[in-house]
């Protein structure tokens, strides 16, 4: 095992197949698929992306679409180290495994469903649904919004 490998930290794992997207020209690449789940009680993954700045693949600075594959599967990302000012990543799919230099790295996920899903939603009884439907449906007539001001004085 090679002090690289030992020092290896894995930034992100996906589920199923991940969209290989160059951005900008060629100038980054953003890996965007379903993240697994981080605990026994999720049963799938946020959305999630990955995103490099500057790529460079065995230090040729080619446009990542001639580099990977349109799509991945089963997608690890790893961290290798820094050398300088760029920092090396390994991507090991069932497709391969592929180095790449990078200026940055940014990891995105959504975080939608964790903080939606804090609290639950309160029932709303449906005669409050149907009055506020009521009130919305005459707010649309034109002129009904001067006399509820006035009916309410």
């Amino acid at each position: 095992m090679s002090a690289e490998a030992a020092n290896a930290r894995e930034l992100i794992g996906f589920d199923g197949a991940v969209s290989c997207e160059p951005q900008a020209g060629g100038a980054a690449l953003r890996l965007c698929g379903r993240a697994k789940p981080q605990g026994q009680r999720q049963r799938e993954g946020p959305e999630a992306a990955i995103a490099f700045r500057e790529p460079a693949f065995d230090g040729v600075k080619a446009p990542p679409a001639m580099q990977l594959p349109a799509v991945l599967h089963r997608v690890r990302v790893w961290e290798l180290g820094a050398a300088g000012a760029r920092r090396s990543f390994r991507i090991d799919s069932s497709e391969g495994c592929f180095e790449l230099s990078a200026r940055g790295m940014q990891l995105h996920r959504d975080a939608a469903r964790e903080f939606f899903g804090a609290l639950p939603t309160p029932p709303v009884p449906p005669s409050t649904r149907l009055g506020w439907l009521a009130l919305l449906w005459i707010l649309r007539v034109p002129g009904t919004v001067r006399l509820l001001v006035r009916l309410q004085r």
